[in-house]
This record gives structure tokens, sequence and C-alpha cells, in this order.
């Protein structure tokens, strides 16, 4: 057994409900990380399931339990952090897996950038059962930080930040009720104050489990447009910042709708959630002035041809259909490749002094890393 040290460099939560399936796996890639002083937390959130007994199976005294009623993924994390020892926080979900050097690569960073609050790395997607699906968006940190994290979630997933301790409990954790968006809430609230910065290699496998709350797109769809109109009503405060963030806003809407879109049709798709892709499909193409229509058409007829079949067939024949020409409406990718993540130059001197947003003024040297492919599980 490993000896807990007094004080861990990095505590890492495991937020957990429900999580018998893939917790022990979870907990397999953070033991095997190649920094040794840290601490596991994990917080089984009221689970029906066998989650606390996997845990116990696991004698590494760098690992404890805690059990709570249940009350949702921020609570759990926040509670782990509350009762956590470490100078940088971590987060990783019950299902989630790392590389091995993913906590050391993300200390030493946030060591060499003392500027910085929170760093992240890439990510892939993989099922259910670990399997590649698609490379995550590869963004790194540009321009005006906080504005990025508004256009489109740079980090992707709450599997993937570290933060530092003091940064964390500064901005008060995690608001639960802005669930399943909490995660991007959070970063753009860290983001006003503290820069990010980002470690290019792959370092976070995100697996993508059916009925899981990242599927929950009508209620992801209600806390993001609150979320909008907060950060709306915060950067148009004076008819000239109104004018200065009306095109900025408008296309993180439309991201948000094309991301909605996205999982709206992921996964399992049934006749319920294709016509709420219907409906973001049509507010995507209106919004973008039918841009898309007009250069995809080809596309487009695919992206039409997989909801509306889900829409008037019955739902084993939906799926045959889509099976029979999985070639051809493999179509997932195209939505998320049409939103947008660059900043557009002319926001890249944004904002100016008298606009009270963070400009990040030092960056991490880095560059893409060569080894993506060796990197994957």
């Amino acid at each position: 057994m490993t000896a807990v040290p007094t004080a861990p460099i990095a505590s890492i939560i495991i937020p957990a409900y429900n999580g018998a399936k893939t917790i022990a796996e979870t907990i397999k890639s953070v033991l095997n990380q190649t920094l040794k002083n840290i601490e596991i937390i994990v917080v089984n959130d009221g689970s029906t399931d066998q989650t606390s007994e996997v845990v116990r199976q696991f004698s590494d005294s760098r690992l404890r339990l805690i059990e709570q009623e249940n009350a949702g993924v921020a609570a759990a994390r926040n509670h782990g952090a509350a009762v956590s020892q470490g100078r940088y926080l971590t987060f990783i979900d019950a299902d989630d897996l790392w590389t091995p050097e993913k906590v050391e690569d993300q200390v030493l960073a946030l060591e060499r950038n003392p500027h910085a609050g929170a760093v992240y790395s890439w990510i892939d997607w993989v099922d259910e059962e670990g399997n590649y699906i698609r490379d995550g968006g590869f963004i790194d940190t540009e321009y005006n930080t906080y504005l990025q994290i508004l256009l489109i979630d740079i980090v992707q997933s709450g599997s993937n930040t570290m933060i530092r301790r003091d940064a964390y409990f500064d901005l008060g954790g995690y608001e639960g009720s802005l669930h399943p968006a909490e995660d991007w809430d959070f970063w753009l609230r860290l983001a006003e104050s503290y820069e990010f910065i980002c470690v290019p290699k792959l370092q976070v496998h995100y697996r993508q489990v059916r009925g899981s709350a990242s599927t929950n797109a009508l209620r992801m769809e209600r806390v993001s447009l609150a979320i909008i109109n907060r950060e709306r009503d915060r950067l148009t405060q004076t008819p000239t910042d109104r004018k200065r963030f009306a095109k900025l806003l408008q296309t993180t809407l439309n991201n948000r709708y094309k991301f909605l879109l996205y999982k709206a049709m992921d996964g399992g798709i049934h006749r319920n959630r294709a016509f709420l892709a219907v409906r973001y499909l049509a507010y995507w193409l209106w919004r973008d002035n039918w841009e898309f229509v007009r250069e995809h058409r080809d596309w487009t007829i695919k992206i039409c041809a997989k909801i509306l079949a889900f829409m008037i067939l019955p739902n084993r024949m939906a799926w045959q259909f889509v099976y029979r020409y999985r070639s051809l409406l493999e179509i997932e990718k195209v939505v998320l490749w049409t939103i947008k993540v660059k900043l557009p130059d002319f926001y890249e001197a944004l904002p100016p002094e008298n606009v009270p947003i963070r400009v990040s003024q030092k960056r991490l040297e880095r560059e893409r890393s060569a080894a993506l492919d060796s990197s994957r599980r």
C-alpha cells in the first residue's frame, strides 16, 4: 500500500451516481498516474447500485470514500473539494478515463505559469465499452480566454480541468441549479478572473453513455439560454458594448444550438428527440441565413433524412434504416465542425481597458502533440 502524504499536491475528486459498471476502470486510471503525491476522493452521490462496494475493493490508502444523499454532480464535486487537502483540484466523472501523465503534466503547467488559475488538456470521445468514437475539439486558448469560452466550450468535459485551490473556493465551486451546464458556467466565471492554459496532449477519454446527464438536451437548452442571457447582460451595459459584442453573442447562441442538435441526434435517438432535433436544426439554419444549406445541400439532406426516419418510422425500423445506410448517415461530426471555434479577428484586441474582463497576457508555449495516436488507449 502507498503511504498518503500529509500534504498531497493534487486532490482528485470522483463524483459518482450509479457508476458501478465503470468506476473501477476510472479509479484504476487515476491510481496509475505518474504523479504519486495525490489523494483520491470518491463522493458517492446516493447511488442505488453497488458503487460503494466496488470502491471498497481498492486498498490503496490514497483513496477514500465519502457517502452523501443524492444531491447532484455539482454538490458531490463541492463536497469532495471541501474535504480535500491538495494545492490543486481536479475532477473526473465515474465513467471517464485519464492517460497516466495527465495529473503530472497539468501540475507542472500550473507551477510554470503562476498567473493561470486553471489548465486543461485535449480529449477523445469513447463509447460505453471504451472504444474510440471521435476526436474532441483540440482547441488551444487564444485571444481573450473568457470570450473564447463564451463562444465555445473549449474544455469540453468536467473530467478535464485542474484548478488552483484558491481560485476554486474564490468562486464558491459549482452551481448545482445550472445542471447539466454547470461546467460551462463554472469555466466562464473562472475565466473572468483567471487565465486558462492548455496542455496540448490527448489526456482524457470522455465516455458517452446513453441515458447519462450529458444527453439531456432539453434541460441543457434551458440552462444554456439562462447562462447566455446572464453574460449578455454583463457584456452589454452600454450602447457601445451592445454594438461591440452583438456578433459574438449571436455566434455563441448559434453555436449552442448546433451543439444541442448534436446532443439530440447522438447516441440513442428516438422519436421525441427527433422532434427536438427538428427545432434545433430549424433555429440553426434560420439564424445562419441558410448558409449551410446553400453550401452543403447533400449534408443537409442527410441530416434531415436521419431525423425524419425517427419521426416517421417505428423506432426499430428507423434504427434498421440508419444502420443500413450508416456510411451515409454518420452526420454527427458534420454538425460539430460547423461550430465556430475561433474568435473573429475583430475581437482579438478586445476587451479595451474600460471593459471589466481580464485579458490574458501570457500564454504557455506549446505545440500540438505529435503523439496523439500513441496516447490513445
